[in-house]
């Protein structure tokens, strides 16, 4: 941007109306420009100043992230338990599904899982298949799922039995 040297009074009062008003009017754009030019300024620091902020808010989402991931949708356990027959005998299973992870855990023969069952909650010994299923679902189901949001790879990486299920 150019600018127009000054002009002394002397010389300004010496012109003509007429181009006295053009300086004028060339100073109060002068001065416009230049307020623009400072506004512009103070509105580039403010937007520094909140990219910073949004870096350190990003900064907070990744590691609060972290420690709330678990409670996502992919983290929610697909539970099913399974009768297993090997040689007349029957076995029972629990699949847990995670993350797209299958992770199978032996519960015991179905002698023992009926018997530990009786000892726990009173149970019949011959309860049907079906309802033993829904017995043992609905006992393990609260004790994996905090298994998996307490700590999903030490859930993943430990050995567990129905004695730790129950």
């Amino acid at each position: 941007m150019k600018n127009f040297e000054y002009i002394d009074e002397i010389t300004f009062v010496k012109l003509s109306s007429e181009q006295q008003k053009e300086i004028l009017e060339y100073r109060s754009i002068n001065g416009l420009i230049k307020r623009k030019l400072n506004s512009i300024d103070r509105k580039r620091e403010q937007i520094k100043l909140q990219q910073h902020e949004v870096k350190q808010l990003k900064k907070e989402h990744t590691k609060l992230l972290k420690k709330v991931k678990v409670y996502s949708k992919s983290y929610n356990p697909i539970i099913s338990i399974v009768p297993n027959i090997k040689k007349g005998n029957i076995y029972w299973n629990c699949n847990v599904k995670v993350r797209g992870n299958l992770k199978s855990i032996y519960l015991g023969s179905d002698k023992l899982v009926r018997k530990y069952l009786q000892e726990q909650y009173s149970t019949r010994l011959n309860i049907s298949k079906t309802k033993l299923k829904k017995l043992i679902d609905f006992e393990v189901r609260d004790k994996i799922t905090d298994m998996i949001i307490d700590n999903y790879k030490k859930f993943q990486n430990t050995t567990l039995r129905l004695e730790d299920l129950v």
